[in-house]
């Protein structure tokens, strides 16, 4: 398995983390739900911290985006076993992501901005 320890800049990752569930949105409009839900707690995280407690939710914004991430990662499977997509498939994409990061990394990109 690759070394992800390489990709610790949390800011950067959630915005990025963000890029891919708006990607995602204009293709499967039947995810929009969980994608924006993701999208809102990542907003929280990087306004408040991903250790801030809102006191409605009585949990972390961490806690948040990993329950938010796991529904979207519930609908992945459910795709998968549907035929819509491919584990091979969304591997490719995973990998493809990975080599680009290194990149956005080192040239300092800012999140929120195209990249």
């Amino acid at each position: 398995m690759e070394n992800l320890q390489q990709f610790n800049d949390e800011p950067l990752n959630l915005e990025i983390t963000a890029e891919e569930c708006a990607e995602t949105i204009e293709e499967l409009t039947g995810f929009i739900k969980d994608l924006t839900d993701v999208i809102k707690i990542k907003a929280k995280a990087t306004r408040f911290g991903l250790d801030d407690i809102y006191p409605e939710r009585g949990h972390s914004n961490r806690a948040a985006l990993e329950e938010e991430l796991g529904h979207l990662q519930a609908m992945i499977d459910i795709l998968v076993a549907k035929g819509t997509v491919t584990r091979e498939g969304i591997e490719k994409g995973r990998a493809h992501k990975l080599a680009k990061l290194p990149k956005w990394y080192s040239e300092g990109w800012v999140p929120g901005t195209v990249a």
